[in-house]
């Protein structure tokens, strides 16, 4: 059986190969880290502002644009927040999106191709680097709700973890989401569910099965990205 392998969307392609063992590989927790490790070695040389360039944000920016508008009215309607941060918010475009819909929203993100788009709509959003602990030691104000959309999984395990604990810093409701597949471009922390929800759970922050699952309905899937299921998790402080 002759096999290819697709590093830009972490997928194994083969027009021999049976669906049952398709499915098997997407679904095996094996394939996901298998695909992360070769990810990593191939871009073992190169810096974050390397992997995650121009072309990145240029299509993250117009695919955001694509699906923000339904996300910013979903989170209005069913959490109706005053104020908002998104933590790794990209080029902008939800935040932009709930400030349309007259919520205070503020952003945090480390590119400086993605600052670059905040800057042009004139958005609140500030620099910081996730790896860095003396960086996200200090909240940047208390939210109604933070924001965490498919970041996590691009920092090293201890970053990501601490990402999380940062996120329960500024809010007492969370919305965050992290693909367990192995389809971005460098992956350093993709897990199932169960290991963020533990994580939550760890800070006394509990999901919210209904919300989510109106979330995951509402939500408009990825459109770069058809393969990949989007899972918003919306957690809330306090036991259920």
């Amino acid at each position: 059986m002759i096999m290819s392998s697709t590093f830009e969307t972490g997928r194994t392609a083969s027009t021999l190969r049976p669906p049952v063992l398709t499915s098997w590989l997407e679904e095996s927790t094996l394939f996901p880290h298998a695909v992360c490790a070769l990810k990593s070695w191939r871009h073992r040389s190169d810096s974050y502002h390397d992997v995650y360039g121009p072309e990145y944000f240029a299509t993250l920016e117009r695919t955001s644009w694509e699906s923000a508008p339904a996300i910013a009215r979903s989170i209005v309607e069913h959490l109706n927040p005053v104020r908002v941060v998104d933590l790794g918010c990209g080029t902008g475009n939800l935040i932009d999106n709930l400030r349309c819909l007259g919520v205070k929203a503020v952003g945090a993100d480390f590119s400086d191709y993605a600052l670059k788009y905040c800057e042009k709509r004139c958005l609140d959003v500030k620099k910081i680097d996730f790896t860095d602990a003396e960086a996200i030691r200090s909240p940047l104000g208390r939210f109604d709700l933070a924001i965490s959309l498919d970041v996590a999984h691009q920092l090293p395990k201890h970053a990501a973890i601490s990402h999380v604990a940062y996120l329960c810093h500024h809010a007492d409701r969370v919305i965050f989401s992290a693909p367990s597949c192995a389809n971005d471009l460098l992956p350093k922390c993709a897990r199932p569910l169960e290991f963020w929800i533990e994580q939550f759970e760890a800070k006394d922050f509990f999901l919210d099965y209904a919300l989510s699952s109106i979330f995951k309905v509402e939500w408009p899937e990825p459109a770069a990205e058809p393969v990949r299921s989007r899972r918003p998790l919306l957690f809330q402080r306090g036991a259920w």
